[in-house]
């Protein structure tokens, strides 16, 4: 059996080699990653349901169906050695590969998190021995399927329509069941031994794998694997073909569409609406009057956008009140495709701002219609621009006071920071993203006028189609606006001279210090002054993000409400991670969460 090991490790060591590096190069980008994920074991757990089951995959290719297929096995076969101790040399071979690949990434893992975290060996073992048991489990199944030969396809397809089957029409938790639930979130967070349940499955499926795949490979002198290993004959793959199809049928009429009446809302303040329903819930604190003039305001706005555009009838536009929201957090409810939009929001709160919720369920809707592609960075500006000047329009008083917002913004327009929307709009917030994109929209109506804007706007914001006309024919903003006689460089100048003669800065100025805290720890200090004099009255947001993620969700940034000069953010980072700052300050003059200072850190 040595020397049957030396010949695996001497045809296959060096395709092992290189898959070993390329798991290690992947396991890195995990452990930068784990952070974020939670759990001090969540990379491993990352590696196990990737890179793991491609180790197991490639050993079962390599050491099973290759040997059978190229029918290099014969010349085993008549060696001095039995069928049953050359199959047993294979799967222990496989299996010390799986292993070694397995244990290294816990290896690794676990010093990752020694850098900054003490982790006790009992509890990087409630982390290893799970890791090897899964693998060992896959591992064995992976060898019983090379053993099966031209069939081996079809086993994979039938498990994977299986399983995804018990997920999707079943309502089974797979990954909550064993064998798969001792790689779950128990696994990453390693403070446990895994339940016996989870364990007995996986030894059971280990020895059901390697029993019959000895069996398969000595039955009959080695005849049943061998004559499997053969191609298919036309029957064999006629048989195959109408075997998957049909369970591709029957999933699909188990899994398809039912019509199903849209997400409603009982004991909603209601408005008739040509277009679809439109209701507020109140709740506690908001009065009948409140709610009567916001689901008018919410209704004029809906009801003539979908009108005017020419959109399809809506499921449904709600807006639910919910108390112990921050004022400026604005959260849209997640609901099926044919649910419509829904907000949820603090209405009761004497801070809350109107005109950024009809923004957002304006925005929201030509997001819908669009698929999307609304939100595509050569257009998002027009389509945050369209959506504030749309809330207001006919508005003189909340004209006045979106313009006075865009010229207290830190962020001006440039052909360049327009360019880079998604940036600029960040980097501003959303009180004075949405007053300065109304500038812009403003200073094109002034140029063309309100109905070459709408034309403008239907043109731009189409339901898209199912193939490639939208990537080949599709009409341009910038080719549209020269059509109309508007040159987006003198466009974009003259919304930054609107805005700079409709007022001035706030005259804040913020700073984020980092602040050591040793073992690789960070906490960060917000300041926050006016005119050289300390605020008192203000919020630092805080976030880990990803290496690429741009932006921040209204409920991913951790607050702290800061009553001096200077706060202390609540959470401690560690070090390689990237971090979101900003200061916001709710001023009573603009009406609204004001961002004035903002900052990407990547911390040493």
């Amino acid at each position: 059996m040595r020397r049957l090991a030396l010949k695996e490790l001497r045809e296959h060591g060096w395709v092992l080699a290189v898959l070993f590096v390329l798991f290690a190069l992947g396991l890195m980008v995990s452990l930068s990653r784990g952070d974020e994920e939670g759990g001090r074991f969540s990379a491993l757990k990352d590696f196990l349901l990737t890179y793991g089951l491609v180790a197991a995959l490639v050993a079962g290719n390599r050491l099973v169906v290759r040997e059978y297929t190229g029918k290099t096995q014969l010349f085993l076969e008549v060696l001095p050695i039995s069928r049953a101790a050359v199959a047993l040399t294979k799967w222990l071979f496989g299996w010390a590969w799986v292993s070694l690949a397995g244990a290294s990434a816990w290896a690794a893992t676990w010093w990752w998190q020694t850098r900054t975290v003490p982790v006790p060996l009992e509890d990087a073992l409630h982390a290893l021995a799970p890791a090897l048991l899964w693998l060992t489990a896959f591992w064995s199944t992976c060898f019983f399927a090379g053993l099966l030969g031209r069939y081996r396809l079809l086993f994979w397809v039938v498990c994977g329509l299986l399983v995804y089957s018990l997920n999707e029409v079943g309502q089974v938790q797979v990954m909550e069941t064993p064998p798969f639930h001792i790689v779950s979130e128990a696994l990453a967070v390693a403070t446990a031994w895994q339940a016996l349940v989870d364990v007995v499955a996986c030894l059971v499926i280990t020895a059901l794998g390697l029993g019959l795949g000895l069996l398969l490979a000595t039955a009959g002198e080695g005849s049943i694997a061998a004559t499997l290993s053969g191609r298919m004959t036309s029957r064999e793959r006629l048989l195959s073909f109408s075997t998957v199809l049909v369970g591709f049928l029957l999933f699909s009429a188990l899994t398809r569409d039912r019509d199903r009446p849209a997400f409603a809302l009982e004991s909603v303040t209601p408005m008739a609406s040509p277009v679809g329903p439109i209701g507020v819930l109140p709740g506690e604190g908001v009065s009948e009057a409140s709610a009567q003039a916001l689901v008018e305001a919410v209704a004029a706005d809906v009801v003539s956008l979908v009108q005017v555009m020419g959109f399809p009838k809506l499921a449904g536009v709600y807006v639910v009140s919910q108390r112990g929201l921050d004022p400026d957090v604005m959260l849209r409810v997640p609901l099926g495709e044919k649910d419509g939009v829904v907000y949820r929001a603090n209405l009761a709160d004497e801070r809350f701002d109107a005109i950024s919720l009809r923004y957002r369920l304006v925005h929201s809707i030509i997001g819908d219609v669009t698929h999307n592609r609304a939100l595509e960075e050569d257009r998002h500006w027009l389509l945050d621009g369209l959506s504030s000047w749309w809330v207001v329009r006919g508005d003189a008083e909340a004209r006045a006071l979106l313009r006075r917002r865009a010229a207290a913004s830190p962020v001006g327009l440039s052909v360049e920071s327009v360019r880079r929307w998604n940036e600029t709009f960040e980097q501003a917030g959303d009180c004075f993203g949405i007053a300065i994109s109304f500038t812009l929209v403003d200073a094109l109506v002034d140029e063309v006028g309100e109905a070459a804007l709408v034309a403008l706007a239907r043109r731009v914001f189409v339901k898209p189609h199912q193939d490639l006309r939208d990537v080949l024919f599709e009409e341009k903003l910038g080719a549209l606006l020269r059509a109309q006689g508007v040159p987006f460089e003198a466009l974009v100048a003259r919304a930054e001279a609107a805005r700079r003669n409709a007022g001035g800065p706030l005259g804040y100025q913020g700073a984020f210090e980092l602040m050591s805290q040793g073992g690789g720890q960070t906490r960060v200090k917000f300041s926050l002054k006016q005119a050289g004099a300390p605020v008192t009255r203000w919020r630092g947001l805080s976030a880990s993000t990803g290496p690429w993620q741009q932006g921040i969700g209204d409920a991913e940034a951790s607050r702290v409400d800061a009553r001096s000069g200077e706060a202390m953010a609540a959470a401690t980072w560690t070090s390689g991670e990237r971090l979101f700052l900003a200061i916001e300050v709710d001023d009573p003059t603009l009406r609204c969460s004001a961002r004035v200072a903002q900052s990407w850190q990547v911390l040493p």
